[in-house]
């Protein structure tokens, strides 16, 4: 194969690769959705929540299951949540995520998930387009989980 074919033939493969990967950029964009205000103040208030059951674990107290509400009146009980904190996170008070639907909690041995149903309102389970926290919280070290991560 001569230079000039050789070289023109690198050019070529060069363009193609700088082509797909602008393909690919303007794909990946296009399918990450917008990340609306409800789906922040959702986020923002399970990983609150998340932060509140490790406060639990590190005082020694235990939690159980019940759903928000129960989880909601221990945390009323131990006065763990401010004026500060009610105004921060509107939903704090009766539950509800950035849709105004009740969110969701789940013990599953030590780990607590705090979950909601996302934009369409359907439990997925932690899949979708639910917003979800996770933690251990009898370990106040533990990182808190937050899925979907955002784009």
């Amino acid at each position: 194969m001569s230079t000039r074919v050789r070289s023109s033939a690198r050019s070529l493969r060069g363009s193609v690769v700088r082509v797909l990967g602008l393909v690919l950029v303007a794909t990946i964009n296009s399918c990450a959705h917008p990340v609306s205000h409800e789906e922040i103040q959702t986020r923002n208030l399970v990983i609150h929540l998340a932060k509140e059951s490790q406060w639990f674990g590190a005082a020694g107290k235990s939690l159980s299951g019940g759903g928000i509400e129960e989880f909601l009146r221990r945390v009323e009980e131990e006065e763990l949540l401010d004026a500060d904190a009610r105004r921060v996170f509107p939903g704090l008070t009766d539950g509800t995520d950035g849709w105004d639907r009740k969110l969701i909690v789940e013990l599953r041995g030590n780990v607590v998930h705090i979950r909601s149903k996302g934009r369409d309102g359907v439990d997925q389970k932690g899949a979708g387009d639910d917003v979800e926290a996770f933690v251990d919280y009898k370990d106040s070290s533990a990182m808190i989980t937050v899925v979907p991560a955002l784009p």
